[in-house]
């Protein structure tokens, strides 16, 4: 049974689960650049078609103020991480932009390939107050794998983090390995690796971003039930002129749900368009044929048996789960 509230500032109930009046986390594109060459990521493909460049300042600063703003009115406190198509140290800058959001109490976090995480950006990081995560990408351990999937230098990026590692506390940062047709044998390398230098490491499965790669199969959903990471509920995705996006999969910026020159995080995030949106996503209704979360691994199936127990399953049951999860914006383990 699908119940919601459309009206401005109340939560939104969406069958068992709560989306409240504003993002918990943000993904906020300073710049949309990567020097990366992943091969399971369709940056290169859509750098051509969608326009690049750097956030201006007082764009940054008015979306910044404004999501201090609804911390301190609604008293949370609110995720904040950097660039959901590029690579955020290729900013030189960036300990200034940093800074501007420690400093109104949002806790800042990073998503990077560590390449460009030189001794001398992660000195100026700390000297601008960062003690967040370093979420790393590094996708195998075996120098010839690690170069063939990110299409980046092994030496130089082990380098960087082997410096971090000195000079930062271990316990936060975390290492992101995708496996993607990785040999006999290099699972456990990597765990291996990562294991004797106590830091923790995610191994996952290569995204299709919804269908933008052709070389990761993923059949369509006819019809879904919701997203199950949940991404919508709490999170939202802003791009280098302002425009929200549905979410972080939507690299090819198919849903614009509003702009932040023109209008608030708030207003965006209770606005008709998105929660709409979101209503149709978790019913599974009124959403077209090539509507991207039909094109998502994350998103539900309306006929898994993992939706249909869940929906049988008492509230309490459920919140008990949802307690002894991980309920931080990141989730990372030992695998």
């Amino acid at each position: 049974m699908l119940e919601t509230n459309l009206s401005l500032g109340k939560k939104m109930l969406i069958e068992k689960k709560q989306r409240l009046p504003y993002p918990t986390g943000i993904i906020l594109d300073i710049h949309n650049y990567c020097n990366a060459r992943c091969i399971i990521c369709p940056y290169t493909k859509l750098q051509k078609k969608i326009p690049q460049g750097i956030m201006s300042w007082e764009l940054y600063t008015k979306i910044i103020d404004d999501y201090q703003h609804l911390m301190e009115k609604y008293t949370f406190q609110g995720k904040l991480t950097y660039c959901q198509m590029g690579e955020p140290f290729i900013l030189k800058d960036i300990s200034k932009w940093v800074k501007y959001a420690i400093e109104r109490n949002i806790e800042v976090y990073f998503n990077t390939n560590a390449s460009l995480l030189t001794p001398s950006v992660v000195n100026s990081l700390i000297e601008a107050g960062y003690n967040g995560l370093f979420n790393i990408s590094f996708f195998g351990i075996s120098k010839e794998i690690y170069e063939d999937i990110m299409g980046l230098s092994y030496d130089n990026t082990i380098n960087n983090i082997v410096y971090l590692l000195k000079n930062y506390p271990r316990k936060k940062i975390l290492i992101n390995a995708v496996n993607y047709k990785w040999p006999k044998g290099e699972k456990q390398k990597v765990l291996k690796y990562w294991g004797e230098r106590d830091i923790s490491v995610t191994i996952s499965k290569p995204l299709s971003r919804s269908g933008l790669m052709r070389n990761i199969k993923n059949p369509p959903k006819k019809r879904i039930a919701g997203c199950g990471t949940e991404r919508v509920l709490f999170e939202m995705v802003i791009s280098i002129n302002g425009d929200v996006l549905l979410c972080c999969h939507d690299m090819a910026r198919e849903n614009i749900l509003g702009n932040l020159r023109e209008s608030t995080i708030y207003e965006i995030w209770n606005g008709k368009k998105f929660q709409n949106i979101i209503t149709a996503i978790y019913s599974g209704n009124s959403l077209s044929p090539n509507f991207i979360c039909r094109r998502c691994e994350e998103s539900v199936s309306y006929w898994s048996i993992r939706r249909m127990v869940k929906n049988l399953m008492p509230d309490e049951i459920l919140k008990a789960i949802k307690k002894r999860r991980n309920n931080k914006w990141i989730v990372s383990k030992k695998t």
